[in-house]
């Protein structure tokens, strides 16, 4: 999350009514920015002018309340927000304007891991930004395929795991303590694969989805899943 330096953003809720600057609206981690500024910081989305750098990968009509508006040909969002043409940014890749350390542009967050850690701790989730998707004919010919999969991910998780383990696997003189310190925030495993200890961030990227546009109707979580695979597997210990 990046702002204009001397544009009156010093606070997350300070968004309010400016120019944001966006990949595309179903960027999953707009889609999440946006979800945790709105539930958590302060920020209302309805005041905000929404500026899309690339066309959508699937054509859908946004909320009607989203104030969508689409970057011109031949221009760019860093650019713009160096221009004093956009306030700020939520954009999933590090803008040049912040690896070249340009004055002009600021992190939201001056300690982005801080703020990550309190809002992790003052009730947010780990969010969720890829899945694995199996083609229905496939499970309806192989059923045994899906819960397959999950086994087969899970091992490979553990392996990683237990390799992790030995410091002599890193080039990094501080890794035990990083591991440490992981384990005390997020628990032996950050990335759990089953639906419970996924449920709270999974309803809530559905409502996300359904306020924003993206979907028309709220599903079940469970309905999202192959009911096989939602059996709970042994977690790393």
């Amino acid at each position: 999350m990046v702002k204009r330096t001397g544009c009156g953003i010093e606070k997350p809720s300070d968004l309010n009514g400016k120019r944001v600057a966006l990949d595309t609206l179903q960027n999953s981690a707009g889609l999440w920015m946006r979800g945790i500024l709105q539930d958590h910081y302060g920020v209302d989305l309805k005041t905000i002018e929404w500026w899309c750098q690339e066309e959508e990968d699937i054509a859908f009509d946004p909320a009607q309340w989203m104030n969508v508006k689409r970057v011109p040909q031949g221009k760019n969002v860093d650019q713009m927000l160096l221009d004093g043409e956009l306030e700020a940014a939520l954009y999933p890749e590090t803008l040049p304007s912040i690896r070249n350390g340009n004055p002009k542009v600021a992190l939201l967050f001056p300690e982005p891991k801080k703020a990550e850690i309190e809002y992790y701790k003052n009730g947010g989730f780990f969010p969720i930004m890829h899945t694995v998707v199996i083609k229905n004919p496939i499970l309806a010919e192989h059923p045994w395929v899906g819960m397959s999969l999950v086994r087969a991910f899970q091992q490979a998780k553990e392996i990683c795991y237990a390799r992790n383990s030995d410091p002599r696997s890193f080039a990094l003189v501080w890794v035990q303590d990083l591991m440490r310190e992981q384990k005390e925030i997020f628990g032996t495993d950050p990335w759990p694969y089953n639906l419970e200890d996924n449920r709270k961030a999974l309803e809530a990227v559905i409502r996300y989805e359904f306020e924003q546009g993206m979907i028309k109707k709220k599903p079940a979580v469970e309905d999202l899943f192959f009911a096989p695979s939602l059996q709970r597997i042994q977690h790393y210990v």
